[in-house]
């Protein structure tokens, strides 16, 4: 009798002669020559891999690919992973960004490292646990606080001279009125003084104004107030007006009374 021929690892019959399985198959050994046709297994491969030259080979760093690419077919390629909004690449991975930092979607991870942007606070705006919150009633911050940095402050408004702290806003005197340089905006309410005048001095359009030569006006008027006046002053009997000012009449001189101090110097009679 004669031997039956068996074929080798990855080779299958055909017309009765074992031959080598094509590129990218395989086949276990012991197919008999002698007997039908056999054929190869195609190689799939895993997941990961895709096929170059008709072999299973892993994707590179940052790309990926579904299982059962054909090692006898055609070659394929490894899909590129893009990370999602607010990650970046970090040795061809996808990680989260950090606190107080963004990203756009869309960096392929099989490509070079990637950053994320840190948010910048606008005007008024402060960092507190890596995000920009608004500052506080009667406080303000220049733009430009780093999120992802330490937690800022904004600084309190100070009022500047004639202003008060109303709601928590720096609001101008009344007309009248007078107040230092320095109130806090971000604390309580503070108050304008009213301004009072001095003797001989009178109420016109909110401002202490002196009184005419020969007129007095006592001290106290309010200025934020209505205007006042000053009151003329009259010379007594035997007075007469010398410069808006009452003197005595000279000697043998004689004045019934009532000139008024505002006006021309006046004279007394002879007696």
């Amino acid at each position: 009798t004669c031997d039956t021929t068996r074929c080798a690892v990855d080779e299958y019959v055909m017309s009765n002669a074992c031959t080598a399985c094509g590129a990218g198959s395989t086949n276990v050994a012991g197919d008999d020559a002698s007997g039908v046709d056999t054929a190869c297994d195609a190689t799939f491969c895993a997941v990961d891999e895709y096929v170059s030259s008709n072999a299973c080979t892993a994707c590179g760093a940052g790309s990926t690919n579904a299982a059962g690419d054909d090692a006898s077919g055609i070659d394929t390629t490894c899909d590129a992973t893009f990370c999602a909004v607010d990650e970046y690449v970090s040795s061809n991975a996808c990680t989260g960004c950090g606190a107080g930092s963004t990203n756009a979607a869309g960096d392929d991870a099989s490509g070079p490292d990637t950053a994320c942007d840190p948010t910048l606070c606008a005007v008024d705006e402060y960092v507190f646990a890596n995000a920009c919150a608004p500052c506080g009633p009667g406080t303000a911050n220049t733009a430009g606080d780093d999120a992802s940095g330490v937690d800022t402050a904004c600084d309190p408004i100070l009022c500047a001279v004639d202003e008060s702290v109303s709601n928590n806003t720096c609001t101008t005197c009344a007309p009248g009125s007078t107040n230092p340089a320095g109130d806090d905006a971000s604390g309580p309410d503070t108050f304008c003084a009213p301004t009072f005048c001095a003797a001989n001095e009178f109420v016109f359009s909110n401002a202490c104004t002196p009184c005419i030569p020969g007129s007095t006006s006592p001290p106290g008027a309010d200025a934020t107030g209505p205007n006042t006046g000053c009151t003329d002053t009259i010379c007594g009997v035997d007075q007469r007006v010398q410069n808006n000012t009452c003197v005595p009449c000279g000697p043998s001189e004689f004045s019934p009374g009532g000139d008024n101090a505002t006006g021309p110097d006046t004279f007394c009679q002879f007696g």
